[in-house]
């Protein structure tokens, strides 16, 4: 979840579900194998600030472009689970410390296959 600000440089939680517009993603697929993330609440796309390969870099809404680091690979892990992998580093999204709060913020880090690192896709068809 993005907070309800339309900025550039938004950080990302996560949050309990609801429906609300800085909750939902929209996936554009790129035809690449990779797809944009884009906030529906902003139009802006999810994004590794400065294209940092380095773990525990928080991620964050910016505007739309033709960066690797806003390009993001889904990967189906069954149980309804997907792991999400940026172009530019390899490196997971991640649930900060794999913690549960609310506000707890969403981070690349290496992939390691732990649950703070799969997503579900959710009310999609």
């Amino acid at each position: 979840m993005v907070s309800q600000s339309t900025a550039d440089g938004a950080s990302v939680a996560q949050y309990g579900c609801n429906n609300g517009a800085n909750r939902q993603w929209q996936v554009l697929a790129l035809g690449t194998g990779y797809a944009q993330l884009i906030a529906r609440h902003s139009n802006r796309c999810l994004t590794v600030p400065a294209s940092s390969t380095a773990d525990a870099v928080e991620v964050q809404q910016a505007a739309c472009g033709s960066g690797a680091n806003q390009q993001w690979q889904l990967t189906d892990l069954g149980g309804g689970s997907w792991r999400i992998t940026a172009r530019h580093s390899g490196k997971c999204l991640d649930v900060n410390g794999a913690s549960s709060a609310d506000g707890a913020r969403i981070i690349q880090y290496a992939c390691n296959g732990g649950t703070n690192q799969q997503w579900q896709r959710v009310g999609m068809t």
